[in-house]
């Protein structure tokens, strides 16, 4: 447990380092401050902080497969941070946590009547950021064996989202046991199965 702890201790040596941090923690509290509105009825917040929610996943999203969408002083910040660099960031300030608090949101669905098809969501909006959600998911736990656990630790949350036209929980799915022996061997024949079954 030491060890998992210590591993996961970032240390900021250069100045460059440290503005992506100060970025990142920004867009964080952001993130985390338009998360309440996500599902309460006042229609005009609700969109706004759905807006604020999605812009940010796909900012981090792109980043992390090293397709920054900044303008400006943005994009030289985002090119002087890998992707390796800005995935502990983004652990550290805890965004794998925040995310996990918007897939936790109910998702309905309705029930297609015809073999082959998928259900569509009841929330189109809802929808859209879940989407994001699972991009992010997918590019966060690239070769970061933690995030890995952590989500695969709630990857029945995520699996409760397979069958939904426009989400790709397959890709996030995919990405929890992704290089890691441990988590495949753990995930059993039923997890494979469901995993090769939304992939078809």
């Amino acid at each position: 447990e030491f060890v998992r702890q210590i591993a996961g201790v970032h240390m900021i040596v250069r100045p460059r380092s440290a503005r992506a941090y100060f970025k990142t923690r920004t867009d964080i509290h952001e993130f985390r401050m338009a998360l309440p509105w996500v599902h309460r009825d006042d229609v005009s917040k609700r969109a706004e902080a759905m807006r604020s929610c999605e812009r940010l996943l796909k900012k981090w999203t792109q980043s992390l497969r090293g397709h920054g969408g900044g303008h400006g002083r943005d994009a030289k910040e985002e090119a002087d941070t890998d992707e390796g660099e800005l995935r502990r960031i983004l652990f550290q300030l805890g965004a794998h946590r925040s995310v996990m608090e918007v897939l936790l949101l109910p998702m309905r669905r309705v029930f297609t009547k015809k073999e082959g098809e998928l259900d569509t969501a009841v929330d189109k909006e809802r929808q859209e950021l879940f989407d994001k959600c699972h991009e992010f998911v997918a590019a966060l736990c690239e070769k970061h064996r933690t995030l890995q656990e952590f989500f695969f630790e709630h990857r029945q949350v995520l699996q409760a989202h397979l069958g939904i036209v426009g989400l790709p929980v397959a890709e996030s799915l995919g990405a929890l046991v992704k290089d890691h022996v441990l988590l495949v061997q753990a995930s059993g024949e039923e997890y494979i199965r469901t995993l090769f079954g939304a992939l078809r």
